[in-house]
């Protein structure tokens, strides 16, 4: 299919609770290296693409509306929390290879979290 549609895999979530949530989030989260290969390289994924939606925010900042962004300090305790960027998602899942991997292939380690 994304040989065909490669721009399927630049897609991400609209919506609130998953705003920002692409391919190449799902694939860390599924410890998929060679879709995260193929989405970096193939199909130009961005690798410093924002997660904001309320499931990634941290339990006491899940209230808050989502366009205004009107964040207070925060103890990040919740169920997960990952960060929003494809980086902070592999470091939190551990994965040394596709860190390394998304480093070499532009990710930014000085993106902040909101």
């Amino acid at each position: 299919l994304l040989d065909m549609y490669p721009k399927l895999a630049l897609d991400y979530y609209e919506g609130e609770e998953y705003y920002g949530e692409s391919c190449l989030h799902l694939a860390i989260v599924h410890d998929a290296m060679e879709s995260v290969k193929l989405l970096v390289e193939k199909c130009n994924a961005d690798v410093n693409l924002r997660a904001t939606g309320r499931f990634f925010l941290p339990e006491d900042q899940k209230q808050l509306n989502i366009l205004t962004k009107n964040l207070m300090t925060t103890d990040y305790k919740g169920y997960a929390y990952y960060g929003e960027y494809p980086l902070a998602f592999a470091a939190c899942f551990e994965s040394h290879e596709m860190y390394d991997y998304l480093l070499e292939h532009g990710a930014d380690p000085n993106l902040s979290d909101s």
